[in-house]
């Protein structure tokens, strides 16, 4: 379920995934380097988007989408992993150059 995650400004990261018609919504789990994972967030898109990362650091995501029954919330496997590392960014224009967060102090 997993498609992709992808760097999104200087310190945040979009998470992409295809949908399934029968969930009523997703769950969001991250994990940080070698880390564990932990739940992260809900949504009912088939996006979310990580804020506060940190340059220099790889994080993975995983997905379960998740249903109603009579008897409570009923939530599916864990999909694949998606990985991105945050890298800095440099802005250049002529002979200026601005590293971000680096020049942000």
């Amino acid at each position: 379920m997993i498609g992709t995650a992808s760097q999104e400004g200087a310190d945040s990261a979009v998470v992409t995934w295809n949908g399934s018609d029968a969930a009523e919504g997703y769950v969001l789990y991250m994990a940080e380097g070698n880390g564990e994972y932990a739940e992260v967030g809900e949504v009912t898109s088939t996006s979310y988007t990580a804020t506060g990362l940190t340059v220099g650091t790889t994080y993975s995501f995983k997905v379960a989408s998740y249903v109603y029954l009579y008897d409570g919330r009923h939530i599916s496997d864990l999909s694949e992993a998606a990985s991105v590392t945050i890298a800095e960014l440099v802005l250049t224009y002529g002979d200026f150059e601005y590293d971000y967060p680096a020049d942000n102090t």
